[in-house]
């Protein structure tokens, strides 16, 4: 019965998020909204996914239907907005299953001609396909099994920006390097991680449509804890020992585009100097 009030609950939410997002109509059915909840000053969006199982049991006449289940396998909620032109927020917390985790929590500032600042819990930048959305930027299923291990949602600070008429990207990040959702630092040591992007061609025409090339490179270095070493390098059956040490990243990727279609590669290598326990 809890679970099913969850759901309900939760469902509720969704529908008033729709609501919210969904500006009133005129009845002569122009354009014009009549009114627009979503302002430029805050928003709140949603994304829920659902999943059922539903088992014929018929292996098994006494088990009856008792697994058949639905479940609320993820829902995310973001809150964005700005308390000034230069002084923003993006808080994105995440529902799954009877876990809720806080993936960003972040102030952004934007001063010129400063790099636009981030403070708070955010997303390192050690990759292209680690930066991508699920929603609106990754073109596949599932991200690289080594970008999933990785990529990681840390308190720190990270400053970004683009230069040469905004050809070149940068990124460079400092946090606390103990992997996902975890705010405090188990020693006294970070994870410093940078990114470089530059559009070699950008929306170049080429036929009927346009033509886009970019290629960039990463780098990341970390004295990480033993149960860290452990959770990426699985030091207690490579090594036979948990250990920790130094870790480094590098990793190359190049991204073309061609109207709708887009072909990206990227090269991701880790190593890990044990350092002794």
């Amino acid at each position: 019965m809890g679970k099913m009030r969850l759901i309900s609950a939760l469902l509720m939410v969704q529908i008033i998020l729709a609501m919210v997002n969904m500006p009133a109509r005129a009845e002569d059915k122009s354009d014009t909204p009549i009114v627009n909840l979503k302002s430029d000053k805050f928003e709140i969006t949603g994304q829920m996914q659902i999943r059922g199982t539903f088992e014929a049991n018929d292996f098994d006449k006494n088990r009856g239907d008792d697994n058949d289940s639905i479940g609320l396998k993820r829902l995310r909620l973001v809150l964005k907005g700005n308390f000034s032109k230069e002084v923003g927020f993006f808080v994105r917390p995440e529902l799954k299953g009877t876990n809720t985790q806080l993936l960003d929590a972040y102030i952004t500032l934007n001063y010129n001609p400063l790099p636009s600042i981030y403070v708070g819990t955010f997303m390192t930048a050690p990759s292209l396909e680690s930066n991508q959305s699920v929603t609106t930027g990754i073109e596949t299923l599932e991200r690289a099994k080594i970008v999933d291990t990785i990529r990681s949602f840390e308190p720190g600070i990270k400053a970004e920006d683009t230069l040469l008429d905004k050809k070149l990207f940068y990124a460079v990040s400092v946090t606390n390097g103990n992997g996902n959702y975890t705010q405090a630092n188990d020693n006294d040591n970070y994870f410093c991680a940078g990114r470089v992007t530059y559009k070699i061609l950008d929306n170049m025409a080429a036929g009927p449509e346009k033509l886009s090339l970019t290629a960039g490179g990463s780098y990341g270095y970390n004295q990480i804890s033993i149960d860290r070493a452990d959770t990426i390098f699985s030091t207690q059956s490579v090594l036979g020992v948990k250990s920790r040490g130094l870790q480094t990243l590098t990793g190359s990727e190049i991204r073309l585009t061609y109207g709708q279609a887009a072909l990206q590669a990227e090269y991701i290598k880790t190593d890990f100097n044990p350092a002794g326990t």
